[in-house]
């Protein structure tokens, strides 16, 4: 599978269901009054999420380590962190990090299992899940 992305129909399928997954992502977002922001990711792996400077030598494997500042972190929370970032500039206006939340309806659900009943909180209700 690894070769197989590595070609043009590869990457295009690969493609394919990364933009079905974001167009179901959206739609749902909206009909529960979220949204999505998407931030570029390239060199996130490479960027420092303590000073910003670029440099493919930081990487190191699993491990990032700033060539510039000696900021450490585990690869994958660094560039996770600097994902965040660049979603948070454009909608605060400024560097840094920010928690991001939007309020969520929470309602008793019923699920009937055999012949008893059980309250899950925290679930929402789906028009297409309730019975008649």
């Amino acid at each position: 599978m690894a070769g197989m992305l590595r070609g043009g129909l590869g990457r295009h399928l690969s493609g394919a269901g990364w933009a079905s997954f974001c167009t179901m992502l959206r739609y749902k977002l909206e009909a529960t009054g979220g949204r999505l922001v998407e931030v570029p990711a390239p060199y996130s792996s490479q960027t420092c999420s303590a000073c910003d400077v670029v440099d493919a030598a930081s990487r190191q494997g699993d491990r990032f380590r700033c060539v510039a500042c000696g900021h450490e972190a585990h690869a994958d929370l660094n560039a996770a962190r600097v994902l965040l970032s660049r979603g948070n500039l454009g909608d605060a206006g400024r560097g840094g990090f920010r928690a991001v939340s939007w309020p969520v309806k929470r309602q008793l659900r019923v699920v009937r299992r055999g012949h008893s009943t059980v309250q899950v909180p925290g679930l929402l209700k789906s028009p297409g899940l309730q019975s008649g």
